[in-house]
């Protein structure tokens, strides 16, 4: 069941980053900031890492235990999903590195490269790590330890 103080938090969060994105898409150079050829494969290496080192089960159960945890109020969750959690953290991070890496090889390895595409291309990189690092994942955790103290209080 829900907990009936979870509703303003998950309306006002939705709200304001449904405000966000709309101002931040309707303008005319937003195109430029959603690029599936960078967030496909940054997704794709962030969730490999994780299954390398926590398997697969072990990953999609981590997430899965934590969102029923946070919306159900369950009694407690595992320090093995916890820490997955914080793995998959710094796996975007990783994965943000790798694709800079490889966007600089891919750029420079051309005969008419181009530096501008090679900053539009690091930014766009560093913008979807912190996007998914530290909105996703971080407010799942920081959720995760705001329940363990209510339930220690």
């Amino acid at each position: 069941m829900l907990n009936s103080r979870i509703y303003p938090s998950l309306i006002l969060g939705i709200i304001g980053l449904s405000y966000i994105s709309f101002i931040t898409f309707s303008r005319v150079d937003a195109i430029y900031l959603f690029k599936l050829n960078i967030i496909i494969p940054m997704v794709i290496i962030t969730f490999s890492l994780s299954f390398i080192t926590h398997g697969i089960q072990g990953a999609f159960r981590a997430f899965q235990d934590s969102i029923k945890y946070i919306l159900s109020y369950s009694d407690s969750i595992n320090k093995r999903h916890v820490q997955c959690l914080r793995d998959l953290s710094k796996s975007s991070y990783i994965s943000g590195v790798l694709w800079i890496l490889y966007s600089g090889i891919h750029v420079f390895s051309d005969q008419n490269y181009s530096v501008d595409a090679f900053i539009s291309f690091s930014f766009a990189a560093i913008l979807y790590a912190f996007i998914f690092s530290e909105i996703v994942i971080r407010t799942l955790l920081i959720k995760i330890s705001v329940k363990k103290n209510e339930y220690e209080d």
